[in-house]
């Protein structure tokens, strides 16, 4: 058994298992604090990615009922056959006005898909247009490929 003779080795010892028992309560704090912090987060951010998920597909369901309202409407159909844009307009201003943020939407889906097609009838344009300037200067027969537009295009390249 340990003795502590002298008044100076008591209040050592004193002091030493205080500031040991400060220690070893410090680090079971920060480990709890830690636990409870990454449990949190992890919770958070499970239930914003939910609430992100759900909130885009409502958008997008809302973006298909409008495109399938506006795409069956006989309004829009007599507009666009008579060519009459303010008929079109008319009709399309009810859901602009009932649900605001489908113009970006619809916008950013529009402008991709404009950009994709225009990307590939481009280059398969330039491709048709190489091969004809190539039989314009009689040069022997060079064939396009990669043209797969599915339309005339296509037949054009393929001859």
């Amino acid at each position: 058994m340990l003795r502590l003779r002298t008044v100076r080795q008591k209040l050592t010892a004193l002091v030493g298992f205080s500031l040991l028992v400060v220690a070893v309560a410090l680090f079971v704090l920060r480990w709890v604090l830690h636990e409870q912090l990454t449990h949190e987060t992890t919770s958070r951010v499970q239930s914003s990615g939910d609430a992100f998920r759900e909130e885009l597909d409502e958008q997008i369901g809302d973006l298909e009922i409008v495109a399938h309202v506006l795409g069956t409407s006989n309004g829009v159909k007599d507009g666009v056959q008579k060519n009459d844009p303010a008929k079109v307009t008319r009709i399309a201003k009810r859901f602009f006005d009932a649900y605001p943020n489908i113009i970006g939407l619809a916008s950013l889906i529009s402008i991709g898909a404009a950009w994709r097609m225009a990307s590939v009838m481009s280059n398969a344009l330039s491709r048709v247009s190489d091969a004809h300037r190539l039989l314009a200067e009689h040069s022997q027969y060079h064939p396009v490929t990669g043209v797969t537009t599915g339309d005339e295009l296509e037949e054009l390249a393929t001859g």
